[in-house]
């Protein structure tokens, strides 16, 4: 057990686990414990023999069966087999009865398997139910969603108890389709999968939307369609969950804090960070905590959290997609305020004189090979960033390091150079930007992003 905290008056219990290893240095004298919490015995135990989970095709629900593994592992407390179908305290779970149907074909804990493998693959598919560490030693298994829903347990204000703090967001993680599949049957001949789609105004094409698939296959997903007769978890439910958590902005945050509150994984907190990151009082799950003490007695912990950002709340305002037609590269700008863009021409673009390049977030987009017309939206200020197609490989990269200002009702883009266009400006205006951050490619579209 660890304590630590500010103050003698306001430590608290930070750790309880094992001890694994110690590490010596000889000078300057150290020494370095290395400790694991209560599911490293978890990881280290395997499965003796092949234990079916599904009671002979009985059932069980996901929640009794982490608890068993945990029982055969010595980490279930005071929890027996014989308190089914109760599980241990809290490990949550879907409450749906798995295994009548694929039985120990997909829930067998096989001899030589670790119990957190078995649990990893009932966590892959149960809905976003996750097994975890607390710090006062207790296995916990709660339901955790991209958007956290509930009360921040604390919340974090810039110039107030944020000592330090760095916020990164990105969309090209995103997936706007989900195909699962679950239980082939006995023979592997009666296949069975769901596919959810969602809109998404980033990958919009001339044809209409496009999509990024992700893929996800499970001998314990049991049915096709959640309406479809008998227990277990179904292809529908679970893309229809993976949907939502893929199809929106990852953001993450990691802040330095002098407060010795207790916040453990998966609490929820709040961030208010208006002026410098852009956050008014949003919600992130903690995924880490690292608390620390300095020689001369300080006290700080360093706080990693992630959150998802609905696709209509981009910090930046508005976002511009490439998109790809048969004779040419167009534009399609989504914004606040209806942003229209038309693959016809209306105001060709070409090259101009270097601007200046100051500080000042934008969005960028990568057009390639032909010429790209846009249609100037009011009340937004974006720039079109456009390469050759040779500049890249599909699959590759390239960082931005020249940029030329783009005058409005001039010859044609030329497709052998860097250009930028900062829509709704006129030729004489200074161009604002940052450094590219990522280029994107993907079949027919590329994005490129600037903070």
């Amino acid at each position: 057990v660890i304590t630590m905290g500010a103050t003698t008056a306001t430590a608290a219990v930070r750790f309880t686990g094992y001890f694994i290893t110690a590490e010596n240095t000889l000078w300057p004298k150290g020494t370095v414990l290395n400790c694991r919490g209560k599911l490293a015995l978890a990881e280290v135990f395997e499965a003796t023999e092949n234990y079916d989970l599904s009671d002979a095709g009985t059932g069980a629900t996901d929640e009794v069966m982490i608890s068993t593994v945990l029982y055969h592992c010595r980490s279930a407390g005071a929890w027996t087999p014989a308190d089914v179908p109760l599980a241990m305290t809290n490990i949550g779970g879907t409450g749906e009865t798995l295994g009548t149907v694929a039985k120990d074909r997909a829930f067998q804990w096989r001899e030589g398997e670790s119990g957190t493998a078995l649990i990893d693959r009932l966590d892959a598919v149960c809905l976003g139910y996750r097994t975890y560490d607390s710090f006062d030693g207790t296995i916990k298994r709660t339901q955790v969603s991209s958007v956290p829903v509930g009360t921040a347990s604390a919340t974090f204000t810039e110039h107030v108890d944020i000592a330090a703090a760095a916020e990164t967001k990105t969309i090209l993680e995103a997936r706007n389709k989900v195909i699962v599949s679950g239980y082939p049957g006995a023979n592997g001949n009666a296949a069975i999968s769901y596919t959810a789609i969602g809109a998404n105004p980033f990958l919009v094409t001339a044809a209409g939307q496009w999509y990024l698939t992700n893929k996800t296959s499970s001998a314990m997903i049991e049915k096709q369609a959640t309406a479809d007769a008998g227990a277990g978890l179904s292809c529908e439910e679970v893309a229809n969950w993976l949907l939502g958590e893929l199809n929106r902005y990852r953001e993450q945050v990691e802040l330095t804090t002098p407060r010795d509150d207790v916040i453990e994984p998966g609490a929820i907190i709040a961030v208010q960070a208006p002026t410098r990151l852009g956050l008014t009082s949003r919600l992130f799950w903690v995924e880490s905590v690292s608390c620390s003490i300095s020689r001369s007695g300080v006290f700080q912990q360093v706080l990693s959290c992630l959150t998802g950002v609905p696709l209509s709340e981009s910090s930046n305002g508005a976002v511009l997609s490439a998109l790809s037609t048969a004779s040419a590269w167009v534009l399609s700008a989504v914004a606040t305020g209806g942003a229209q863009v038309s693959a016809a021409p209306s105001s060709a673009v070409a090259f101009g004189r270097t601007p200046a390049v100051t500080g000042g977030a934008q969005i960028g987009v990568l057009s390639c090979s032909m010429a790209a017309w846009v249609l100037i939206p009011a009340n937004i200020t974006l720039s079109v960033f456009a390469v050759p197609a040779a500049a890249v490989a599909r699959g590759g990269s390239v960082t931005l390091s020249g940029y030329e200002h783009v005058n409005i009702g001039s010859p044609a883009l030329a497709a052998s150079a860097y250009a930028v266009m900062p829509l709704g400006v006129t030729e004489a205006d200074v161009l604002t930007l940052e450094t590219a951050k990522s280029f994107f490619w993907q079949e027919n579209a590329a994005f490129l992003l600037l903070e």
